[in-house]
């Protein structure tokens, strides 16, 4: 049985899971990028794909009452190979652009101030696709899902 805590984060983190395949239903292209002033430096950072975005981990965010969430972005190509896996602590998901289906997040980091910015899609312009969407999934389904849920 969970404990009530427990509960809440679980059903947090699944609601949270819930708006990233909404939102991204065939991957998404991940880029950290640092912020310096008020200037987002596009021009610089770290750009993944990831054939499906995971909420892996949720915590009370401090000071303001809401929630920090974990990603875990899983860059794999399209053979199925696998790349180095990203985790980030972020806050709330804002729509930054509709046109472009752009959404950022501050980066809960000590390395300064960053910004995850997500767009849908793959690095390359094309979607990941079913295929690679299954293949994170299966890949991280028992840590994510304990009780077996594969979506």
């Amino acid at each position: 049985m969970m404990h009530k805590t427990s509960e809440i984060r679980y059903a947090t983190r699944c609601a949270f899971q819930n708006d990233l395949d909404r939102a991204f239903p065939n991957g998404a292209v991940c880029a950290l990028l640092p912020v310096e002033g008020h200037r987002v430096q596009t021009r610089v950072g770290r750009v993944e794909s990831t054939g499906r975005l995971f909420c892996s981990d949720v915590r009370p965010s401090p000071g303001n009452g809401g929630w920090d969430y974990e990603i875990l972005i899983d860059a794999r190509s399209g053979r199925g190979e696998t790349a180095e896996e990203l985790r980030v602590w972020v806050g709330a998901l804002t729509m930054h652009s509709t046109a472009r289906g752009l959404w950022e997040a501050p980066v809960r980091s000590d390395h300064g101030e960053m910004l995850l910015r997500l767009t849908p899609g793959a690095v390359d312009g094309g979607a990941a696709g079913p295929a690679l969407r299954k293949a994170v999934t299966i890949a991280h389904e028992h840590e994510l899902f304990p009780e077996g849920i594969l979506a």
